[in-house]
């Protein structure tokens, strides 16, 4: 069912990962659109595409299975290993034959990651599509861990001795060096020779030093600063009704205004205003 329907079962909202990386410019477009529609049209708890949605804007762009809730590991921790040869078939379908990976991790400790890597090599094995070696990134070192866990007891409101509570302590999710890798899949090499693969295929050039933002539809004869101090102005009235306007207050609308109109966000700030009023 598309994403755009209102009428969503518990089977639409399952969400799963999937990895997606601009390989060009084309791609670049193609994510920001792919984002955009997802947050406006997709959002449900969070930002959410389907499979319609990245056959029409998939070129350009290099999809990896993702972690465990991705959908591919997911159907074979389910025990559904044909429904997960399906699933990568396709992807590999939308993707192209060259622009989709199947994702394996090193968490060697956690019996579902195990697995999960075990039903992907024999997928790729299978079907041809290409291993990916990657790790799960958190934090730089892993002495960060630490920290980490602090803040994530933080975050659930918890301390960080009650053992209920939600942690990821005993994985390493840090920045793992290459020779790290090379070590946990010595088994498989090519999947850690297909991260510098994916990397050399990615080449995005943004123009840094220059604002890349949507034109906002402006009323005749009237520019994006000008707009924007009238809807100041009439966000003035609209707090204060009646009163006029005082030096100080005048004297910090104009210098906020100048900020803007000095770093060319005038447009960015009009945007978000309408979307505060939508």
């Amino acid at each position: 069912k598309n994403l755009r329907s209102k009428n969503n079962t518990a089977e639409d909202r399952r969400r799963h990962q999937l990895v997606l990386l601009a390989q060009n410019e084309i791609g670049y477009k193609n994510l920001l659109k792919i984002i955009s529609i997802a947050q406006l049209e997709g959002f449900y708890y969070k930002a959410r595409t389907d499979k319609a949605l990245l056959k029409e804007y998939g070129e350009g762009i290099i999809a990896l299975s993702g972690s465990l809730q991705g959908e591919i590991p997911s159907e074979i921790l389910y025990g559904n290993y044909e429904r997960a040869k399906q699933v990568a078939l396709e992807y590999q379908a939308l993707f192209g034959k060259d622009n989709f990976y199947l994702e394996i991790q090193p968490h060697l400790d956690y019996e579902n990651q195990l697995m999960a890597n075990q039903g992907l090599i024999e997928l790729s094995r299978e079907t041809g599509i290409p291993l990916v070696a990657t790790n799960d990134v958190h934090y730089l070192y892993a002495e960060d861990a630490a920290t980490q866990d602090v803040l994530l007891a933080i975050r659930d409101n918890k301390k960080v001795t009650d053992t209920e509570r939600f942690s990821m302590k005993q994985f390493n999710l840090s920045f793992r060096s290459e020779a790290e890798m090379r070590e946990l899949f010595k088994d498989i090499p090519e999947a850690v020779d297909n991260t510098e693969t994916i990397a050399s295929a990615c080449n995005v050039h943004i123009e840094m030093g220059e604002n890349h933002l949507p034109s906002f539809p402006l009323p005749e004869g009237k520019s994006a600063d000008e707009y924007l101090h009238e809807l100041c102005l009439a966000g003035y009235e609209k707090r204060y009704p009646g009163e006029t306007i005082t030096p100080e207050r005048q004297e910090r609308m104009d210098y906020e205004l100048s900020i803007i109109k000095k770093t060319g966000f005038a447009s960015y700030f009009l945007i978000v205003q309408d979307f505060v009023n939508w």
